[in-house]
């Protein structure tokens, strides 16, 4: 059979609009495949922990209810991209609840005075970094933006908290899972978040500005060939649609 232009059997061959669709659902459930196989490996962790004999801790319950919450999140995305039309909009929703998610934990370990695994939580420390990974895999500038300044700043904030409201550094003894409250150490992590952040959003915007570059003539800012036969030869253009020689 031969691929034709309204074929999803041949991306490459798509008009240029159904194109960015077809790659934007695919890079969302590639990226929301990994999402699924992280949380779950720590949910399983932590379960294999308790049921090892480790005392349960505060932050237990509270990591596998945010985890659960993932969990089922993440598998109704994969079935709404399955099934539903792509939407833009999906990527914007999906960090913000991956990014309300993780800081909901991290502040909620604070409200339940265990401040110290805000600070010192490695696992969904960095899972803000796949949050910022991920928005540079979308290649959406909004989505960029808002990364850049909202993570470095939540991570700001939860810090904040545990040092003015639970004096996290002033604890007499180190915790014996998560240790003690280091001053550099949680500086460096705000200056390594703000650092990638920014340098994400960046790439992004070179890639945008390529991409716009792509498609338009160096000389005369007019759209090149391909784009306007696209446009010309489109179910909405006049004349039945035929590009005139």
């Amino acid at each position: 059979m031969t691929p034709t232009l309204d074929s999803d059997s041949s991306p490459r061959l798509l008009p240029v609009s159904r194109r960015v669709q077809r790659r934007g659902k695919d890079l969302e459930r590639f990226l929301n495949l990994w999402r699924l196989a992280l949380l779950g490996s720590l949910a399983v962790t932590i379960l294999v922990g308790g049921l090892g004999g480790a005392p349960a801790q505060p932050e237990d319950a509270l990591a596998l209810g945010i985890l659960g919450l993932f969990l089922l999140g993440g598998l109704a995305l994969q079935l709404y991209l399955a099934w539903a039309p792509w939407d833009p909009r999906v990527s914007l929703w999906v960090v913000a609840f991956d990014f309300a998610a993780v800081t909901a934990f991290l502040l909620g370990c604070v409200v339940v005075n265990r401040a110290i695994v805000a600070t010192n939580s490695q696992p969904f420390f960095f899972y803000y970094f796949f949050i910022v990974i991920a928005a540079g895999l979308r290649g959406d500038p909004l989505v960029s933006r808002i990364v850049t300044w909202s993570v470095p700043a939540a991570y700001t904030f939860v810090v904040f908290m545990a040092v003015a409201w639970r004096h996290v550094e002033m604890a007499p003894h180190p915790d014996p899972v998560f240790g003690g409250f280091r001053w550099e150490l949680q500086v460096a992590r705000v200056i390594i978040l703000a650092v990638v952040t920014v340098i994400v959003n960046y790439d992004v915007g070179l890639v945008v500005s390529d991409r716009a570059e792509a498609r338009t003539d160096p000389l005369t800012g007019v759209y090149n060939r391909r784009f306007l036969e696209e446009f010309l030869n489109g179910p909405d253009a006049g004349g039945g649609g035929r590009l005139a020689a």
